[in-house]
């Protein structure tokens, strides 16, 4: 471990000398290390606070982290056998399904609650225009450049997981715009948006668990 992550700091002194594929592991290492140290802090909140709400958002921060892990882990062991490398973006596929599940629990916790932030015009705003942005290069990285992972099947699985990682995005925005562009309550439909999301977020999860078994059979 202490090997590694000297490795690691050594590769972040010289990011702009890196290959691009380095450069890219790298960023998506950092990414996960986000996610665990945030889903850390979510759950020793939780805890001190006695308080599920902040439980159930780390345990989803976590999933997508440990789903960024199987590229990670594919990339560092050079795994080439593609029994394993299925197995994987299965895991991959599952961590996206079981995200999905907890943050329906999740919406339904937050819009149980009475008290809710409301948004100014500028906030709403900024946060649909970050929101826009972060969906929107979600999905060129996915569309964008078939041909670099074309043959990269846990590549193909991270970039899946990006869409689904910024999809929750969209009902913070559509929160954020209700709160201060309607004058009568939009909780249940704020609500219902999330769990629509969750939903998509779960589909994302079995469609590559069930596609991971057909390119198996």
């Amino acid at each position: 471990m202490l090997q590694e992550f000297k490795i690691l700091s050594a590769e972040i002194r010289g990011y702009f000398g890196l290959d691009d594929k380095r450069k890219a592991v790298l960023r998506i290492w950092l990414s996960c290390a986000w996610n665990y140290l945030f889903a850390v802090i979510k759950f020793a909140t939780g805890f001190i606070t006695w308080n599920g709400y902040f439980c159930i958002n780390g345990l989803y921060t976590w999933l997508f982290g440990f789903a960024k892990r199987q590229f990670i882990a594919k990339e560092r062991e050079k795994i080439v056998d593609e029994g394993l490398l299925l197995k994987k973006f299965r895991m991959m596929g599952v961590c996206v399904g079981l995200a999905g599940c907890s943050y329906i629990v999740y919406i339904g916790l937050f819009y149980l609650q009475e008290n809710k932030r409301v948004y100014s015009m500028e906030e709403g705003i900024c946060i649909a225009l970050f929101s826009f942005i972060d969906i929107g290069m979600a999905f060129y990285n996915l569309l964008g450049k078939k041909r670099e992972s074309k043959n990269d099947l846990l590549l193909f699985g991270k970039k899946l997981i990006s869409i689904a990682a910024a999809l929750p995005a969209m009902v913070m925005t559509e929160t954020s715009l209700n709160s201060f562009a309607s004058n009568q309550p939009t909780s249940f439909y704020d609500g219902m948006f999330g769990i629509g999301v969750g939903l998509v977020i779960i589909v994302i999860g079995i469609g590559m668990a069930v596609y991971s078994k057909k390119v198996k059979t």
